[in-house]
Parts: C-alpha cells; structure tokens; sequence
C-alpha cells in the first residue's frame, strides 16, 4: 500500500519561468507540450496571490481524479487564483524533473503531489511545516491510518498531506483471454500458480500473456517487491527496505521476475510506459499486467472495457509465515 501526498510548497510563491508543461494523453507519450509562464515574487516566501500545484495525473489513470479534486477546490475557494498545471507521463519521471529544477533555480511553486517517506529526502531544506495548520486544525492525526501520519513526518516536521492511497499487489486481466486459455483466476494463488498461468496463455492464445513497462525501473522493481512479499511474506520485504534483507528470498524472487520478463512480456516492453502496457491488455494484445489500482481509472475511462465483463483483477496472494 501507498500513499499519495500533496506536498506543501516552498519557501517562495514561484518566480517566472517558462516551464514545458505536459498535457499527457495517458498513453505515455506525453501528449503535446505547451510553453505555460507561471508569475509572481519568489523573493522572502511572499505569497503572490496565485496558487500554483504541479501534479502527474495527465490522461485516463488519474485526469478524473485531480479534475475532480481541482473543481472541489475551487469551490471551496473560490476567491483564489489558481493554476494546477500536469506534468504528465512516465510515472512521474517528467514531475520529478521539473520540480527539481524548479527548486534549484529558485523558482519554487507552491505546492506539488509526490510520494511521502523517504522520498521527502530530495525536498530538504524547501518544505513548509504543515503540522499546525493542517494536521493539528483539521484533527487528521485522529482520522487518517496511522502509518499515512508518520510516514508524512520529515525532520521534526509535517510537510505532507495525503490525497488518497494505492494498492499495489493487484493482477489485472482480460477475461476473455483467460477464457480462452482455460485460467481460473481465483486458482491464481502462488507465484507458481501465476507462471504456470502465463505459460498456458502462451501455448493456447496468440496473446502476450503479461503487458509490461521497463520505460523507467520502477515497473519491474514495483512487480519484483510483489514477487518477494508473495513467496516470502510482508516480512522478507519489510526486512529488505529496513537493510537486512534475506538472500535466498531475494534471489528466489529475482529469479521468478526473471522468467517473466525473458519469457512472457511483449517486444517492446523496454521502450513503453506503464499507459501504453495497459492498452495492450484493453485492446487484447495482453493478458495480464500488475500494476497499482491506479489503472482500475485507466480501464474505467473506456467505455467498451467493462470491469466483471471485459476485465477483472485479482490480488497477489501474500504468503502468510508464522
């Protein structure tokens, strides 16, 4: 599980800068570009009147989400000048960029979204405490899941908020696929279970049996990470990311993720996102892709890929070690 936070802005209200602000069409692309001029006084963390938030969710997996966010805001405030700008494709890769260089030039804008934890790391010495005036004024140290709060904490401070939360063990599938290739998805209960699934869909469709996206790394470590907690329990991944990883678990799930990716994805998984991967499972080129349940707002944009007809998921199962 993860969760995604609207990160508090700077120490500045943002000076001009010409940025190339993304539209994102939600295939990867990136979709055309505009040169977006973003005002105001970046000099003694004045506020300049206008609220600028940079976000990813460009295209199908999350233009829903953020519009309907932007429009609760703005009703809310409607006083307010705003300007929410995406910066969309590659899983936040372009975000990232522009961020930093924003940060670095001194440019700051007022707010950003980008994972909480560690990832907070990058941001040091540019983050507002938002602890009084959010956390403690709305009471969401009582209401929010207490790992949400502390994973928002960053040197003695609370710089984060969270907007929502991502499941990330999910299998997504194309049911007349697995259909065809006689897979009962409910039997899919061990990573075994899972490749001797993929190897059916090869030998009985002319399907690629996993969609996969190796555009950016995060894809295959995201499909590693559920590989390993699957054939080894939460612990064996917990203990990995806290530095005392277990070796032989480790390799096992390597190896595993090795036989996906040599045997079962399509040609041009290096050169893709993960937008494009799920395409291929909506148009039946692809059986299977794991992703978070950011694609369920992917699938759920076509009206002809219908969730329980053309499309299902099931959880990577967690091997439970007592």
């Amino acid at each position: 599980m993860g969760a995604a936070a609207g990160i508090a802005g700077c120490t500045g209200g943002g000076g001009t800068e010409t940025e190339s602000t993304e539209s994102g069409n939600g295939n990867g692309s990136g979709g055309s570009t505009d040169d977006t001029e973003t005002s105001g006084s970046s000099s003694g963390g004045s506020w300049d009147s206008q609220l600028e938030v940079l976000h990813g969710w460009a295209g199908g997996d999350g233009e829903a989400a953020v519009t309907a966010l932007i429009e609760a805001f703005e009703e809310e405030h409607p006083e307010m000048d705003t300007n929410f700008q995406a910066v969309g494709a590659s899983a936040n890769v372009n975000l990232n960029a522009t961020i930093l260089r924003r940060l670095a030039n001194n440019n700051p804008m007022s707010s950003f979204a980008n994972w909480p934890g560690k990832n907070l790391e990058r941001y040091s010495g540019a983050l507002m405490d938002l602890e009084a005036d959010v956390w403690d004024a709305e009471g969401f140290k009582d209401t929010m899941q207490a790992r949400a709060v502390e994973l928002c904490k960053f040197n003695d401070q609370m710089p984060a908020v969270p907007i929502g939360s991502h499941r990330m063990n999910n299998l997504f599938y194309n049911t007349a696929v697995f259909e065809e290739a006689g897979i009962d998805a409910s039997s899919l209960d061990s990573v075994d279970a899972l490749l001797d699934a993929l190897e059916a869909i090869d030998q009985n469709t002319d399907v690629t049996p996993m969609a996969q996206a190796m555009v950016a790394p995060w894809t295959n470590l995201q499909l590693w990470a559920q590989i390993l907690t699957s054939q080894s329990g939460v612990d064996a991944y917990t203990n990995f990311i806290e530095g005392n990883p277990d070796r032989a678990a480790v390799v096992e799930a390597l190896e595993a993720l090795k036989t996906i990716n040599e045997n079962y994805i399509t040609a041009d998984a290096s050169s893709i996102s993960f937008t494009t991967a799920g395409q291929k499972v909506i148009s039946g080129n692809a059986a299977t892709i794991h992703q978070g349940n950011w694609v369920y707002g992917m699938f759920r944009a076509d009206d002809s890929f219908n969730y329980k007809e053309q499309w299902d998921w099931i959880p990577f199962r967690e091997r439970k070690v007592s």
